[in-house]
C-alpha cells in the first residue's frame, strides 16, 4: 500500500508538477500576453495621443482655413460691393456725362446765338455812333448857328432898340417942334 500510495502520491505530485509547470507556462504566457497587451495598449495610448494631436491639429487647421476662408469670403463680398458700388458710380458719371454733353451742345449753340447776337449789336452800335457822331457835329453846327443868331438877334435887337430909341426921339422932336409950332401960331376957331 505503501506503493500505491506512493505512486499515487507520485502520480499527484507529477500532475501537480504538470499543472504547476503548464500554469507556469500559461503565467508566462499570460505574462508575455500582458507585456504584448501592455506594449499594444501604449502603441494605442500613442496612437491615440498621435490622432488626438492629428485631430487638434486638423482641427486647427480647419478652424485657421475657415477663418482664412470667412476672411477672404468677407474680403470678395466687400470688393464685390465695392465693384457694384464703382459700377453705380460709374452709370451715374456717364449720365452725368451724357447730361453734361447735351449742355454743353445746347450752351454751345446759345453761345454762338450770342456771339452772332454780340456781333450784330456791336455793329448796330457803330451805325448808332457814326449817327451819334454825325448828329453830334449837326448839332454842333446848329449850336453854332443859333449863337451866330443870338448874336444877330442881339445885334438886331440892339439895333431896333437904336431904332426906337431914334423914333422916340425923333417922335419927341417932332411933337415938341410941332407943339412950338402950334404954339407960336393961333388958334382960329
Amino acid at each position: 500500500m505503501s506503493e500505491r500510495v506512493l505512486h499515487e502520491f507520485s502520480q499527484r505530485i507529477t500532475r501537480a508538477k504538470t499543472l504547476l509547470d503548464n500554469t507556469k507556462s500559461q503565467n508566462t504566457a499570460l505574462k508575455k500576453e500582458a507585456l504584448k497587451l501592455e506594449r499594444e495598449y501604449e502603441d494605442l495610448q500613442n496612437a491615440r495621443k498621435n490622432a488626438e494631436l492629428m485631430e487638434e491639429n486638423l482641427r486647427n487647421q480647419y478652424l485657421a482655413t475657415k477663418n482664412a476662408n470667412d476672411q477672404e469670403s468677407q474680403k470678395n463680398q466687400k470688393e464685390h460691393e465695392e465693384l457694384n458700388q464703382l459700377r453705380e458710380l460709374k452709370k451715374k458719371l456717364k449720365r452725368e456725362s451724357d447730361i453734361c454733353k447735351a449742355d454743353y451742345s445746347k450752351n454751345s449753340l446759345i453761345l454762338e446765338e450770342l456771339v452772332n447776337e454780340r456781333m450784330n449789336l456791336e455793329k448796330s452800335a457803330k451805325q448808332l455812333t457814326e449817327k451819334l457822331d454825325q448828329v453830334s457835329l449837326e448839332k454842333r453846327a446848329l449850336q453854332e448857328e443859333h449863337e451866330n443868331n443870338h448874336a444877330q438877334i442881339q445885334e438886331y435887337s440892339q439895333k431896333i432898340n437904336d431904332l426906337k430909341s431914334d423914333i422916340k426921339n425923333m417922335k419927341d422932336l417932332i411933337s415938341s417942334s410941332f407943339g412950338n409950332e402950334l404954339r407960336q401960331t393961333p388958334f382960329n376957331h
